[in-house]
């Protein structure tokens, strides 16, 4: 993940490509419940993301979620509520 820092959007199942460009979204740990989500105005992890990724340990949780979107129909929210990862 680290390798490739960014949130991608794809349609599945689809007549045709559609492309969607990321233009926001939150990133919190499951485990800091108490801080506030980081925030990406767009594709790319925040240097704060990354670091927070860094030190998370084993077995620990982050989300990525309300993602937003902006393509061919205009801006709209991903219909996915979240991503979770583990680190392992």
């Amino acid at each position: 993940l680290l390798k490739k820092p960014f949130v991608n959007v794809e349609v599945e199942d689809f007549d045709f490509p559609v492309k969607y460009k990321v233009i926001y979204f939150m990133m919190a740990s499951l485990s800091d419940k108490d801080q506030a989500p980081l925030i990406s105005k767009d594709e790319r992890f925040t240097k704060e993301m990354i670091e927070k990724i860094k030190s998370l340990k084993k077995g620990e949780k982050f989300v990525i979620e309300a993602i937003r979107v902006n393509g061919p129909d205009g801006e709209k929210q991903v219909s996915n509520p979240a991503i979770i990862y583990t680190i392992k």
